[in-house]
């Protein structure tokens, strides 16, 4: 590698170093920089060319998604994170919002809706969507709770319901799982889930404020 390669590769990781964390690095510095690489290029072409790997950087970010296989199984089948365990670790660890949804929700689940509802009392923001069949009353103590939304889905098609099953976490990170929060759902039958970190979790959040929007679910409390 000759030394012209060598300053290349020294600035690839400086510019990636100041997409990661713009805090840490100088871009007036970097421009400086670059401009010693590339001595004959005009400033205002060389500001351009760093927007344009600005952009190229958002872009991946955006595309980047990191993903963690969880199960509901046996004990002695299969070596991967358990439901339960996620489940209480994902909500534990919230720092702002929890967006939370339930197709089935039974009395097993009330740990996980108290462990919600302390979070809700910590200053984090709940939103917690249930399928039109899920007894709201089960939810009665968290009425007055100013964190803590609950809403029940409607639609005019009988035969329609809520069925997905994910958390939200901070608008970061997502659990999806085909698990129910119930026993069985969470302990008992054999379900498949991941948790998925990415920026394009935030995505997930939009069909929620949407479906609020055009009024398929309505604000229990």
């Amino acid at each position: 590698m000759n030394l012209e390669t060598s300053r290349l590769y020294v600035l690839a990781e400086e510019l990636g170093l100041q997409f990661e964390n713009k805090r840490l690095y100088n871009k007036n510095q970097l421009l400086q920089n670059l401009k010693k690489v590339f001595p004959s290029v005009k400033d205002e072409d060389l500001k351009r060319f760093f927007a344009l790997m600005e952009i190229q950087h958002e872009l991946e970010t955006v595309q980047k998604v990191q993903m963690e296989v969880v199960v509901t199984a046996p004990p002695e089948v299969l070596n991967q994170r358990r439901t339960i365990g996620v489940l209480r670790e994902s909500i534990e660890n919230a720092n702002r919002t929890i967006l939370i949804t339930g197709y089935s929700v039974s009395e097993f689940a009330t740990e996980i809706i108290n462990l919600l509802i302390e979070k809700s009392r910590m200053g984090i923001k709940v939103k917690f969507f249930i399928d039109k069949n899920v007894d709201p009353t089960k939810f009665q103590e968290a009425i007055s709770t100013p964190n803590f939304e609950l809403y029940k889905y409607k639609s005019s098609k009988e035969f329609s319901s809520m069925h997905a099953k994910i958390i939200i976490l901070d608008d970061e990170t997502a659990f999806i799982s085909s698990s129910n929060l119930s026993y069985n759902g969470i302990v008992n039958n054999l379900e498949i889930g991941a948790v998925i970190t990415g920026k394009a979790i935030e995505e997930f959040k939009e069909i929620f404020n949407e479906l609020i929007a055009k009024e398929y679910f309505y604000r229990v409390y």
